[in-house]
């Protein structure tokens, strides 16, 4: 009697999600067919609490705390005893690290001032994010103790189930990556054919190659910022001047996708989970398709997940690099596809559903280290930033003024599509 219960209220965020996607489903159905915008709201917003509910009060189950340093193998290698080493300065060599960070930013700053494209600017960046990450390598992790975030060995009813021999794991995972490469190098010259967009991507790297002058941070085509066009000369040059050098670096970012995915699902409930994400992404139709086009989406949706992968292992062992990886990586994801600008959003979003989840434990386990994050993601973020405040923040908001149905000039558009009266009153 107790058992089917049991495992009835351990997945109410199943069936908590499956009943917030059919109220969202009525909402957008109100909305749309019904016309009774004031019905969807309340749907949306009831779908809302319902998902945050479900999700936010599940019985914690401690992980075990990672060991002290004192009790820690060192590792073999160039790293053999850095821990031990870097415990010897403690919290000396984790501020100089953090001024000499800081001034970094400040001569990037006033150097971009001056000079858009001037060319230690990148070089300045790039020390900064090397010094703050640097920083905090070897660091050990705090606050110690148990975390609050449950992995695969918290399962009550089966923890970690099947446990895979560490051998046969490797050779699945290797299995896996092989069959994604090949799926998305097999013929790339010519399939899925050449999209336009394409080709305006490849012209902009290629004339990066023959020295045209242009910022890493600046903005290109469509306002997608230039560093993604360099990534691609990049590529161009090591791979070939045509359509498979144009796509080797959204191969490159499908492929590291699936290893991510293999991770992420590893690390929340074990080998088995990990290796099905990574299988069904590796042979997923809209992944192979992004996988295979010039595109600047597929590196930043692999930035989002990498980013993730660093949160999580955050959250679980508390490690500062761990924080920092985080928000660079949320970070970069800016200088590619519109779409990783939500990770404006993002960012204040995991800290709230932190609050809502952990309440005071979250600010005495994590508030330093999410602050830490916020830190890393701003310093990767600066440089864009700088120079899209200089012309009014056209180039970095354009593409969600053209697209999004927040803004007032669609709305009327995106109703008519779905043979819908819309009333300019909704919109004030």
């Amino acid at each position: 009697m107790r058992r089917p219960w049991l495992t009835f209220w351990q997945a109410r965020g199943w069936w908590g999600g499956l009943l917030a996607i059919g109220l969202a489903w009525s909402g957008q159905h109100a909305l749309i067919a019904a016309d009774r915008p004031l019905l969807a709201r309340n749907l949306y917003a009831a779908a809302a609490v319902l998902l945050i509910g479900a999700l936010s009060w599940a019985p914690r189950s401690p992980v075990p705390a990672s060991p002290p340093l004192a009790g820690r193998r060192p590792v073999a290698g160039l790293w053999s005893g850095w821990e031990l080493r870097r415990a010897r300065f403690g919290w000396r060599l984790t501020v100089f690290g953090c001024v000499l960070s800081v001034a970094f930013s400040v001569a990037l700053s006033l150097v971009l001032w001056w000079d858009l494209r001037a060319p230690v600017a990148p070089w300045i960046w790039l020390a900064a994010l090397v010094t703050l990450l640097g920083t905090f390598i070897g660091v050990p992790a705090w606050p110690e103790g148990e975390a609050l975030i449950r992995g695969p060995a918290d399962d009550e009813l089966a923890a970690g189930e099947p446990q895979l021999p560490a051998a046969w794991e490797a050779v699945a995972i290797c299995v896996v990556l092989l069959a994604a490469l090949y799926l998305r190098l097999i013929n790339l010259e010519y399939v899925p054919g050449i999209f336009g967009d394409e080709g305006e991507r490849g012209v902009s790297a290629r004339m990066l190659l023959e020295g045209y002058p242009a910022s890493l941070f600046d903005s290109g085509w469509y306002g997608v910022p230039t560093f993604y066009f360099y990534c691609v000369a990049w590529m161009l040059r090591l791979v070939g001047d045509n359509m498979v050098g144009a796509r080797t670096l959204s191969v490159l970012s499908g492929v590291a996708a699936v290893w991510l995915a293999y991770r992420i699902g590893r690390a929340l409930w074990g080998a088995r989970a990990g290796l099905l994400a990574a299988a069904m992404l590796a042979v997923a139709p809209l992944a192979l398709q992004f996988s295979r086009q010039a595109t600047e989406s597929t590196p930043t949706g692999t930035l989002w997940a990498a980013g993730f992968l660093f949160f999580i292992r955050a959250l679980r062992g508390r490690r500062w690099s761990d924080w920092v990886g985080a928000g660079m990586l949320f970070g970069l994801s800016l200088y590619f596809y519109a779409a990783g600008k939500l990770a404006l959003l993002l960012l204040p979003m995991l800290g709230l559903y932190g609050v809502v989840r952990w309440r005071p434990d979250f600010f005495r386990r994590y508030a330093l280290g999410f602050a830490l994050m916020v830190a890393a993601f701003a310093l990767t973020f600066l440089p864009y930033a700088q120079v899209s405040a200089r012309d009014g923040w056209q180039n970095f908001a354009g593409r969600a003024q053209e697209t999004s149905v927040l803004s007032g000039d669609n709305r009327a558009d995106t109703f008519a599509r779905h043979a819908v009266a819309y009333d300019p009153a909704w919109g004030e």
